[in-house]
C-alpha cells in the first residue's frame, strides 16, 4: 500500500525522537565467568555498566583502578571468586538467593572496594591493608559462611556510610580487622555478631546496635565530643573502653542485658536497662552521667569497689532499680563518688552483701555525691547477714548507713558451754579486727 508524503513525514519524526531520547543509553551486559578465571574486560568505561554472571566455580580478577562492576550474579549457591586489588566499585547487588563464595579485597593502603548494593557472600576477605565500604541502606548478608575477615591481624578497614546491617562475624580473636567505622550521623547500624578490630570508631552522631551475647571486642571511640550512641541489646562483654575518659565522649551507651564493667566509660548518659544487671570487676570510672531505668531488673553491682562519675557525673537510681553493694569491713565496702548530684528514689531497693565482722554502728557512705535535694533512702533494703542490719539516712546528696548488731557470734553458739565459748571467742576477734584463721571464720559466719 502506497503511504502518502504527510504519513511518511510524521512517521520520520517519531522515529527520530525515539533515537534521540535513547542517545548515551547503553545495553547492560553481563561477563560470564564459565569454565576458566578471567581478568575484568571492562575497566575504565564510564559509566561502567557491565555485570557479571558466575556460571562456574572459578575466578575473576580485576586488576587496576575504575574496573567498576555493574552487578554480580551467581547461577549455583557457593560458587565463585571476586579478587579486587584497585579502586573498585560494585554498584549494585552481589548475588542474591545464591550467594558468592568469596570476596578477596587484596587491594593496598589507599585502595577501595565500594560495595553499592547488597552483598550476599559466604565471605568477605581483607588480603591487604585497603578499606570496604558499604553503601547507606545496604547489607552484607553471610548465609552459611564465615563472615567477614582479615588475612593477616590488624589488617583492613570497614567503613559503613550509612545504616547497615552486618550479618556475620567481622574479625576474629587472632586475625582483627584494623578498623571498623560505624555510626554515620543519623545511621543506625546493626552488627548481629562479634566484631574484633583493633580500633572502632563511631565517626557521627549515629547509632550502633549490638545484638543480643553479641560484643564489639575492642575499645570504642569518637570522632567528635558528645557523639555516637552504642546500644548492647543483650548480654555482652567488653572488650575496652567505651568512648575516651579524658577525650571524646560518646553520646549514650545503653545496657539492656548482664554485663561485666571491666572497662571505663566516657558518655554524656550510660543507662542500665531494664533486664540488665552491670557489675563492676574494680573500681572503674564513668565521665558522664548514669542512669538505672525504673525498673526491678535494671541493677547496678558494685561490689566493694569505688565507682567513680565524672564530668557532669549524675547519679540516677529510679524507683524499683536495686542497688547492690558489698560490706567487706571498715575501709572496704562499695561507694559511688559522684561529682554531680545524686538521685535516689524512695521506691528503689539496696542489697547488702557482708563479708566480714562489722561492727555496731559502723556506717558506711556508700553514695558520695555533690549535693541535691532527691536523695531518698531505697524502701527495700536487705543483706545476707544474720549478724547485723543497716538503716539508710540521707544528707546533703549522700547515703550513709549505719550498722545494727542484731546477734552475737556468742549468742548464736549459745546452748552449750564450748560453742558459747568459741562463740565469746569469735565476738572479741571480730571486734578487734581479726585475720587469719579466726578471719576466715568470721566471713564464713557474717
Amino acid at each position: 500500500m502506497r503511504r502518502s508524503f504527510p504519513f511518511l513525514l510524521a512517521m520520520f519524526y517519531i522515529i527520530f525522537a525515539i533515537v534521540d531520547s535513547c542517545a548515551g543509553v547503553i545495553p547492560v551486559g553481563k561477563q560470564k565467568i564459565d569454565g576458566a578465571d578471567q581478568n575484568w574486560a571492562d575497566g575504565g568505561t564510564t559509566p561502567n555498566t557491565l555485570g557479571v554472571e558466575y556460571i562456574t566455580n572459578h575466578t575473576l580478577f580485576t586488576t587496576a583502578d575504575a574496573q567498576d562492576i555493574a552487578f554480580i550474579e551467581v547461577d549455583t549457591d557457593g560458587i565463585g571468586t571476586l579478587t579486587t586489588v584497585g579502586n573498585t566499585a560494585i554498584g549494585g547487588d552481589v548475588g542474591g538467593a545464591n550467594y558468592l563464595n568469596i570476596i578477596n579485597a587484596n587491594g593496598g593502603t589507599g585502595k577501595t572496594l565500594a560495595l553499592g548494593g547488597d552483598t550476599y557472600v559466604k565471605q568477605l576477605n581483607f588480603g591487604g591493608l585497603g578499606t570496604v565500604t558499604i553503601a547507606g541502606g545496604k547489607s552484607i548478608f553471610y548465609g552459611t559462611g564465615t563472615g567477614i575477615t582479615t588475612s593477616a591481624n590488624n589488617q583492613g578497614i570497614l567503613s559503613l556510610l550509612g545504616s547497615s546491617t552486618i550479618y556475620g562475624p567481622v574479625g576474629t580473636s587472632s586475625n582483627k580487622l584494623a578498623e571498623v567505622k560505624a555510626g554515620v550521623t543519623g545511621a543506625i547500624d546493626t552488627f548481629n555478631n562479634d566484631v574484633f578490630a583493633t580500633t572502632f570508631t563511631m565517626v557521627g552522631n549515629g547509632t550502633v546496635n549490638v545484638a543480643a551475647g553479641k560484643s564489639i571486642n575492642s575499645a570504642v571511640t569518637s570522632s567528635n565530643n558528645g557523639q555516637g550512641t552504642v546500644n548492647f541489646n543483650g548480654t555482652t562483654t567488653l572488650g575496652g573502653d567505651l568512648g575516651t575518659v579524658g577525650g571524646n565522649k560518646l553520646a549514650a551507651v545503653n545496657f539492656n542485658g548482664d554485663v561485666t564493667l571491666d572497662h571505663n566509660i566516657a558518655a554524656t548518659l550510660t543507662t542500665i536497662k531494664s533486664g540488665s544487671t552491670a557489675t563492676l570487676s574494680g573500681d572503674r570510672t564513668i565521665n558522664g552521667n548514669l542512669t538505672l531505668n525504673n525498673s526491678a531488673t535494671s541493677i547496678l553491682d558494685i561490689g566493694a569497689n569505688t565507682l567513680t562519675l565524672s564530668g557532669t557525673g549524675i547519679y540516677t537510681q529510679n524507683d524499683n532499680s536495686k542497688l547492690k553493694v558489698a560490706i567487706n569491713g571498715a575501709s572496704s565496702f562499695g561507694n559511688i563518688a559522684a561529682s554531680g548530684n545524686a538521685v535516689v528514689g524512695g521506691s528503689s531497693a539496696l542489697d547488702i552483701s557482708v563479708g566480714n565482722y562489722i561492727a555496731n554502728n559502723a556506717t558506711f557512705k556508700i553514695i558520695d555525691s555533690n549535693g541535691g535535694l532527691g536523695v531518698n533512702a531505697p524502701g527495700t533494703i536487705t543483706d545476707n547477714s544474720s549478724m547485723v542490719d543497716f538503716s539508710a539516712s540521707t544528707s546533703s546528696g549522700n547515703l550513709t548507713l549505719t550498722a545494727t548488731r542484731v546477734n552475737t557470734y556468742n549468742g548464736a553458739a549459745s546452748g552449750n558451754s564450748n560453742g558459747s565459748a568459741a562463740g565469746v571467742a569469735l565476738e572479741s576477734a571480730g571486734s578487734g579486727g581479726a585475720t587469719g584463721r579466726y578471719g576466715n571464720r568470721l566471713r564464713r559466719t557474717r
